[in-house]
């Protein structure tokens, strides 16, 4: 890797100042559980273990590279614990950058912890990189939260919000008996609403520029074909997303007509429906990990794309495996309908392994870290 050009931030107060800017006081009580869980991350760390923030020109997209230093007797206190790279578009002003900032903040939040503990256990200098966006990449030496490539997969957002919630985020493990209660006491039906994220990467990356791009965009496509599908079967928008505001109202008009257009919903009243669709949007479905935990018994395509968890996962023993593009659906909920011990066990199995999974989400980070570290420096 070529030595950076680089500019370096003031530290703390560049950090902070930085939380402040993209985490304003409105958009902490919109109760969005990643805002308030990076304050209270910004708000437990000591001073030395504030990151400077260089930025440079080598990195593209969202990733970042993290250069950690293990603490020596002779090194001073007021240096900096962890250097964090990041692309040169973060220190730009614009609506889209500082959503893309926030990201990066998001992620960091949860990686550092991580990175800090692999970083003491092992005594050595090292640097990593890793990609903070959706889709991530598939090669080279970079660690994802989705990707084609299952070795280099690590824990997405979702799920590291989640373990560094517990025991709050995580339920209780049940066994067998009260597992089975819990499933009959919920609604013998699927519910779904999502946003339009999703589609073809174009030369507007996944962006519904016209009429043509919603209507090809995958998630459009599978609430139009399933809609009055079965009596069982509710999925719809209720978000218009990653699209030209000049189009935001013919859109949703076209929404409203195909009858696949609904107010937003929250998601325990998701989870009180027994069943769930792990249908993807930009990437693969991070969400599906809380119904899961919920006892929800999955749905889930085949995808040529990772998350962390899937190596757990097998069809018919964790979920309920259905066509690519759902087509088979209303057969695999009737099938589950028809054959309800065998779905509790289903939904059951998901939920121990699940439950498991975060479990291992520290571990895993770091042994994945661990197989992609640089531990001879930036060079």
């Amino acid at each position: 890797m070529r030595p950076m050009r680089s500019l370096f931030l003031k530290v703390p107060s560049a950090l902070r100042k930085g939380i402040q800017l993209m985490m304003p006081s409105t958009a902490i009580a919109s109760g969005q559980p990643w805002e308030s869980e990076l304050v209270h991350e910004a708000q437990l760390r000591q001073r030395d273990d504030v990151p400077s923030i260089c930025i440079t020109d080598d990195l593209e997209g969202f990733q970042v590279i993290v250069h950690y230093q293990p603490r020596r007797k002779n090194r001073s206190r007021s240096s900096p614990l962890a250097v964090v790279s990041v692309p040169s578009w973060f220190a730009a002003s614009s609506p889209p950058v500082e959503l893309g900032r926030r990201r990066i903040w998001q992620v960091l939040g949860h990686w550092l912890p991580l990175l800090k503990s692999l970083s003491s256990s092992i005594d050595n200098e090292f640097s990593i990189r890793l990609d903070a966006g959706d889709l991530g990449v598939s090669s080279g030496d970079c660690l994802c939260m989705d990707s084609s490539d299952l070795a280099n997969v690590v824990p997405d957002l979702y799920a590291m919000i989640t373990y560094r919630s517990k025991p709050k985020a995580l339920p209780q493990l049940l066994d067998a008996h009260s597992f089975f209660r819990s499933f009959d006491a919920k609604l013998p039906s699927m519910l779904w609403r999502g946003s339009t994220t999703g589609g073809v990467i174009g030369q507007a990356g996944l962006h519904i520029g016209s009429l043509n791009d919603l209507w090809n965009n995958p998630r459009f496509q599978i609430c139009k074909k399933l809609r009055g599908s079965h009596s069982a079967i509710d999925l719809a928008l209720s978000r218009l997303v990653q699209i030209d505001e000049g189009l935001r109202e013919a859109a949703k008009t076209e929404l409203v007509n195909e009858s696949i257009f609904s107010s937003e919903i929250s998601e325990s009243e998701i989870m009180a429906h027994r069943f769930y669709p792990d249908i993807p949007g930009n990437a693969r479905a991070w969400g599906s990990l809380s119904k899961y935990l919920a006892g929800c018994l999955v749905f889930k395509p085949p995808s040529k794309r990772y998350l962390a968890y899937d190596p757990l996962l097998q069809p018919w023993r964790h979920f309920i495996p259905t066509a690519k593009d759902f087509s088979d659906l209303p057969e695999q909920v009737n099938w589950a309908l028809k054959n309800h011990e065998e779905a509790c066990w289903i939904a059951y199995r998901g939920f121990i392994a699940m439950h498991a999974y975060v479990h291992l989400i520290p571990d895993l980070m770091k042994a994945k870290a661990l197989a992609y570290a640089n531990f001879s420096g930036y060079d």
